[in-house]
């Protein structure tokens, strides 16, 4: 709702159109679907979109930003990313909401980029692709190796303030990395993330006010589930899960409960 909004928006557009024509230049024959993933999903106009995209808005039943993914797509290329929460360098550095400080899985650090990945391990398919800036491609490798390809747009100087290349080199940028990106698939140079079960989650709210009362809200909302465990002191949620859905599922309802929360319901 910026005043900048609608400039970030039309910037998002020709970054997301770069990598649509670099995996076309890769296989011309490609199924392209953007899923369009932030505030309310409605960010990208249809008309200006590369003409071989398809196009997925609205977040329907659940907070997924992989919407729709199954196991016939063979890469997921991640547009606009940004570091996790517990990163203050980094441009916008934030792990689903602005309250979160960190997300643990198996005792790892996850960003969205890695909550993204383990979601698509499910369905056997590889994050082979990110763009953002340099502490967002940096966490992407910690998390999933090299064999990512990674694009860095601009470079963090604090959290809002960031050194943009131009739109023209950024957009070169990109489409050789998404075909690259490609080449990757092709050649099985890609790893799905493999998660071990059960897998174990910890949630680490930030120990402010408004977080304060976020966080004991939670407690009091889920205290009936004893899947969940509440460290009062550090503001932190853990909780296990037998698959890679139910934990993506108990994530999604704490996001959910944590966004109406803020929202006031």
């Amino acid at each position: 709702k910026g005043k900048n909004y609608e400039l970030a928006k039309r910037y998002m557009l020709c970054d997301v159109n770069a990598v649509v024509q670099g995996i076309l230049n890769a296989d011309p024959h490609a199924l392209i679907m953007v899923r369009d993933a932030h505030e309310e999903a409605t960010n990208l106009d249809l008309e200006r979109l590369h003409q071989k995209a398809n196009l997925l808005q609205g977040w329907g039943a659940a907070i997924n930003m992989l919407e729709g993914l199954d196991e016939g797509y063979r890469g997921i290329f991640l547009v606009g990313y940004h570091a996790g929460g517990n990163n203050s360098e980094a441009v916008l550095g934030h792990t689903m909401s602005s309250i979160v400080h960190h997300i643990k899985v198996n005792d790892n650090f996850v960003n969205e980029t890695g909550i993204n990945a383990i979601y698509a391990s499910y369905f056997n398919v590889p994050v082979a692709f990110v763009s953002g800036d340099d502490h967002a491609v940096n966490e992407a490798r910690q998390q999933l190796g090299n064999g990512i390809v990674g694009v860095v747009v601009k470079k963090s100087y604090a959290r809002d303030c960031g050194l943009c290349l131009p739109l023209d080199e950024t957009g070169a940028a990109l489409e050789e990395g998404a075909e690259q990106a490609v080449r990757n698939i092709l050649e099985k140079k890609c790893a799905v993330l493999k998660v071990t079960c059960p897998i174990k989650v910890e949630i680490c709210l930030y120990n402010i006010g408004f977080g304060v009362s976020v966080f004991q809200k939670l407690a009091e909302i889920l205290g009936f589930d004893s899947a969940y465990e509440f460290d009062m002191k550090n503001f932190i949620i853990k909780y296990q899960a037998c698959s890679v859905l139910e934990m993506f599922k108990r994530l999604t309802l704490l996001m959910y409960l944590i966004f109406g929360i803020k929202s006031g319901f």
